[in-house]
Parts: structure tokens; sequence; C-alpha cells
């Protein structure tokens, strides 16, 4: 049987695949589970490959897989999922079972759980009939004693077992059809490009995954590195990127195409094919989504269609045409998504299926409230304009109350400019703009016939935060050197964090009276006295302090202190002079003395929220009720427990600030229904 098997390995490894992927392809990890649950015969026809997510354990052994699907009909009519899969199948889509992710690692830690696994794997394929496997190992799979790429023998057996048992697996698949089983890898950031950093590969399993890719990259039909989930990663320049940028995705994509060096004693990578390389990031969500806007132009200049979109210049000048394709996780939220459906696979369809479609675009700034004479250029892609199109074919949506559409001008055939008329009142519209979109109906091209659309690419700027407000950390007007990280903060679910030292956001500001203003800022951290930061005004430090650990990454707190402004337009920066924290929002009031500072001590209110009364568990003294800008609502003379009418209060959010007979203060804050 070993020799048989032996044979077998050489005729696979030296065969020309005549199982493929579809080319390019559309990788989409199909969830099986409730949530965002979609059945087969619902997925977007244009997803053409499809990752079922996840093998599960069987018999709880971590090297016995089998699969099972959950949700819907799919639990009690199994034949319904296979029906199902078959159908898309039969229309040349490839589906592959996903192997590992976070819930299911996977260890091999002897021969025999090699061969149960190998056993387990083989039969769950025959059994449902998957096209392929997908190797989706993550955390504790990785966890190798030592690893070295070219040499599977100088490094952890496990790692050897892993590479054999998928050698065996695609061999056993060869013997009984006749043809390859398809395999692809989704590898994190840390396992791959974490290879360059000596910490990484020293103290914390970077670049683990190398030594699978490099033993299998003529297996390999497609990797799809996560670039989501990830910290600050490096290039092959030697530079690191935050992901959820140009760069981040570019410099590495282009490190697993070219290769490179690993650190320490790891060895080295020779990098794939790009035609084996593919783009993976989170359809709608997530820490690491990247908007539709930036991803377009990412993705242009990466196929070598489009300008450079940021500072990483691509090694090879023109770009990669024979990418493979994009991943996403998940092919679900991409159609469930809530803000953009849907907006994953419509990029796709435009990038690689050679279907016309519009960007837009403003060359020069655009400031609410200053809007007229704005410029917005729409671009056609793979068609072109008619002579002189008429007005009457672009009709612009989401623009701001006040501003309209004046008049268009043909700067060529595949560029029309629009120019604006009319100004927005100044008010509530001080952020980035990014939803107004451009819709042009056919009778503008000269091949399409079908009405495009737009709605990512033009920005109306602020002119300036009005003093009084509270400002998102991820509302900023410049950034570098943090990202937009999800959090579960019940004051916003994201946060401006990330960032090392030199990091910093600036925000526009329009202050509007010369004096000292009360300035909140929430964060987490979980470093005690580390974290530094300064506040400067236009350049110059005007605060600074060093942060208290808040017990957690995840774990908000809110501290108030006072700082100068003058009169007029400013640019504040947020500035980390040393990491790391979390920025979820800052708050500049006209009151000098903070509230929420009083946070350190803190009395209970019930029942919160409420409708008509509440019941306050502290101590005979004066209350003061603020809004959360500070501004006093209403002030009481209390007892101890005493019950106080808000009925009358507007529904908000409420702060109490607590002064007892000694003088002594202390806080509360209740929501009012």
């Amino acid at each position: 049987m070993m020799k048989r098997l032996t044979i077998l390995l050489f005729l696979f490894i030296g065969l020309k695949a005549s199982a493929q992927l579809p080319s390019p392809a559309l990788v989409g990890y199909w969830e099986n589970w409730f949530g965002n649950f979609a059945y087969f015969s619902e997925i977007d026809a244009r997803y053409n490959v499809i990752m079922v997510s996840f093998a599960s354990y069987k018999n709880k052994n971590d090297y016995e897989l089998t699969f099972k699907p959950e949700p819907g009909k799919y639990w009690m009519d199994k034949d319904l999922f296979k029906n199902e899969m078959d159908s898309i199948r039969a229309e040349g889509k490839k589906v592959l079972i996903s192997i590992g992710g976070a819930t299911y690692p996977i260890m091999l830690d002897s021969l025999p759980e090699k061969e149960g696994f190998v056993s387990s794997v083989t039969e769950m394929i025959e059994t449902w009939g998957f096209d392929g496997i997908d190797i989706d190992l993550e955390g504790s799979s990785l966890h190798f004693d030592e690893v070295k790429i070219g040499d599977l023998n100088a490094g952890d057996k496990r790692l050897r077992f892993m590479v054999e048992a998928i050698q065996e697996i695609m061999a056993n698949y060869y013997s009984s059809h006749g043809k390859k089983l398809l395999l692809t890898m989704a590898p994190e950031t840390h396992y791959v490009q974490g290879g360059m950093s000596e910490d990484f590969v020293i103290n914390k399993h970077g670049g683990a995954y190398l030594p699978m890719i490099e033993a299998l990259k003529d297996s390999i039909d497609m990797l799809n590195v996560q670039l989501y989930n990830s910290g600050a990663m490096p290039g092959i320049d030697g530079k690191n990127y935050s992901q959820s940028t140009p760069d981040f995705i570019l410099a590495l994509t282009e490190s697993v195409i070219k290769g490179f060096e690993g650190a320490g004693d790891l060895g080295l990578f020779s990098g794939l094919p790009a035609s084996k390389v593919g783009v993976g990031l989170p359809s709608c969500e997530g820490w690491g989504y990247t908007q539709p806007k930036v991803l377009d132009a990412t993705m242009r200049y990466l196929l070598g269609e489009g300008p450079q979109p940021g500072n990483y210049s691509l090694i090879q000048e023109n770009g990669y045409p024979e990418l493979a394709g994009m991943m996403t996780w998940s092919l679900n939220i991409d159609q469930f998504c809530n803000h953009d459906p849907k907006s994953f696979v419509n990029l796709y369809d435009l990038l690689f299926n050679n279907i016309p479609y519009i960007t837009i675009s403003n060359p020069d700034s655009i400031f609410i409230t200053e809007e007229n004479g704005g410029k917005i250029n729409v671009e056609v892609w793979k068609d072109a304009f008619v002579d002189q199109p008429s007005k009457e074919f672009f009709l612009l949506e989401n623009l701001p109350k006040g501003v309209e559409m004046d008049s268009i001008h043909a700067l060529n055939d595949s560029v029309i400019q629009i120019t604006l008329k009319g100004n927005s009142a100044p008010g509530d519209e001080q952020f980035h703009i990014h939803n107004m979109a451009v819709k042009v109906s056919g009778e503008a091209f000269i091949n399409s016939h079908d009405t495009l659309h737009k709605n990512w690419g033009v920005t109306f700027t602020s002119p300036g935060y009005f003093i009084p407000t509270r400002i998102q950390g991820e509302h900023y007007h410049i950034m570098a050197g943090s990202e937009i990280r999800p959090t579960s903060d019940d004051d916003d679910n994201t946060k401006l964090g990330g960032g090392t030292t030199g990091a910093y956001s600036d925000y526009h500001i329009i202050v509007p009276e010369t004096k000292k203003y009360g300035f909140d800022f929430r964060y987490a951290t979980g470093m005690h006295n580390k974290a530094d930061y300064s506040i400067l005004i236009d350049g110059e430090e005007v605060y600074r302090d060093t942060l208290a650990g808040t017990g957690g990454w995840d774990t908000f707190k809110t501290i108030g202190f006072d700082i100068p402004l003058t009169e007029g337009k400013h640019t504040l920066r947020i500035y980390i002079n040393a990491g790391w924290y979390g920025l979820n929002w800052f708050e500049i009031k006209t009151e000098t003395k903070s509230m929420i500072d009083l946070s350190k001590n803190t009395f209970e209110t019930y029942p919160n929220p409420a409708n008509d009364f509440i019941t306050l568990n502290c101590n005979t003294g004066l209350i003061s009720i603020t809004n959360m800008r500070g501004k006093l609502i209403a002030q009481y003379n209390v007892k101890e427990y005493e019950t106080i009418n808000i009925n009358e209060l507007p529904v908000g959010i409420y702060q109490i600030i607590h002064k007892n007979t000694s003088g002594d203060l202390s806080f509360s804050r209740f929501i009012k229904k």
C-alpha cells in the first residue's frame, strides 16, 4: 500500500491539473450556521467558488473531521443540501470544504492521528462530493515548536504530518477520480507576512504557514491571505503598513508573489505566481473592512488598469492582470450587508468580467456649506460617452440640502465633469459625505444600454466641526499610523486604534469664542501609565497625558480636562507619543468643568433606562442633571434614595452630578426612554 501511495504522489505532483478553479475566481465563504443564512440556491450566481465553512470534529477528536449541514431545512434534509450543491456544481462552480478556522483547530501529533485525519477527510469528500479542500488553519493549529522553509524534516514533525496528510488526501482523490483535488489556503497575515518580522518569528510563531505553502506550492490552486483581523504588517520594502489601506493590500499581495527572505532562520519563501494569488477581504464589516471606494482604486492599480492610489509602488510596473481573483468573508455578509449589499460581488464583476462601469471623484475639495462651483468627475470604464451627452442623462442623489447639479462638460470621451450650484446651510452635516451617488442612463454611452450607478468616490469635506460637539475618533480629516477597529463599547461600535509612536489623527474645528473649553476623552488600553498622547492645536502642544489602564483593550473609560482655544478655524491633532490605546470619541464643550471627569466616584440610578421616574442611591445633597454636552438641565436637593420625576425630559442620555453635604462629588448616568 505504501509503495502504491508513493507512486500516486509522484504521479500527482508531476500531473498537469485537470481540475481547475474558475479564472478569475470569486471566492466566498458560506456560513454553515444561523444568522446571515442563505441556502445554496440563493447564493449570488457570480460567486464561482464557494467555501463551505467549516468541517467539524468527529468523535470530539481534532484529527478526525466530518461535515454536517446545520441551518434551516438542511438540518432535517441532508439530501436538499447535497442536491443544491450539485446543482451549482453542474453550472461549473466549485464547492470546497474549509478545514480549520478559529473554531476547529487541528494538530496532528502522531502518525495514527495523521492517518485518522487522512481517512476522515477523504471520507467526507467522497460523501458530499466536494471539489476540493481549503486549508484555513489559524491560531493553535500553527503553534509548531520550530519551522524551516524548504526542509520539513528540520522542524516540528507535526508540520510535516500536515503536509504529508494533504498530499495523501489529494493522491487518494486522484486515484478514485482520475483528476486533481482542488487545494486552496486562507492563512492569516501573522503566519505569512509575519515571517518577515524577527519578533514574530522568534516569539509568536510568525511565518508558520510558509513551510506548508512552499512544500505544496505546485499543488495550490489559490492562496488567499486574510488581509484583515491583522495588525500592521511588513512589506518586502521593509516598511510596516496598516490594514484597510491601499498600501496594506498592495504590499502584502505583492510579497506573496515575489517571495521574501524570512527572519531569523526561517529561510527563503520563493513566492507563488500571481495566477495563484487572490485578494482576501471582509465584504461588509469587521476589522480590516475596506471601503469600496478604496478597494476599487487599489484593485485597478493592482491589475494594471489604474493610477497608484497610495504610497506603495508595485515592483512590477504594469501590475498583475493575471491575478487569480478575489476572496471574501463572507458571501452571506455580502448579500445581507445593511449599508451596501453585494458591494463586494459587484466590484468583482466590474473589475474582472469586462462590464462597463463608472467611477466618481472630486478633483478639488468640496466643502460643506461652500459647495457652489464644486466639480464632480464621472469616468466610464470599458465604454465611452456619446458626443455631447445631455444633462438629463445624469442624476445626482444624496446631495446636501440646497445643492443641485448646474451643468455638465465633457473633458474627453470617457470623463464628464459636473458643476454644482447652491450651498448647504451650516448645521448638523459636519462629517464627510461618502454616500453621494451618481446615476447615468444608458443613453449617455456608446455601447452600454444599462443605467450605471456609483455611490462611493465623492467626498464633501466638513470645513470643520462646530464647537461644541462630540467627534468620533474615526471621523478624522487626516490620519496616519492607526486604523478603524470594531468595539463592543455601548457609546459607539467603532474606535480608532492600533496606533504606535508617531501616529496621529487630525480634525478641523471651528471655535466660536476665545476661552478654555472642556475636553472629554473616551479611551481603552490594556497598558497602565504607558500610553502617552498629546493634544496639539495648529501644531502647538496644549495638553499631554499618560493614560491609566482601563482593564482591557475593549474596556472604555472617559476622562476630562480643559484646553485653551481661540476663535476661528483650527486643526486639532491627537498625537501618539507612545502606544497603545483605542480612541472611541472625544467631546469639546463650552463648559470648562468636565462633568464626566467625576466618574471616579459613582452611585447607582434605577431603573435604567427609565420612562417617568428614577431613584438615586446616594446621600443627602445637591444633584445637577446635565445633557451629554455638559449643559445644566435641572438641579434638586435630595435625600438618601430619593425618587425624582423625569417625565418631561426629552429622550436621550443624561448625566447626574451629586454633591454631598461635605462637598464631595460623585457621578451617575441614565437613559430617558
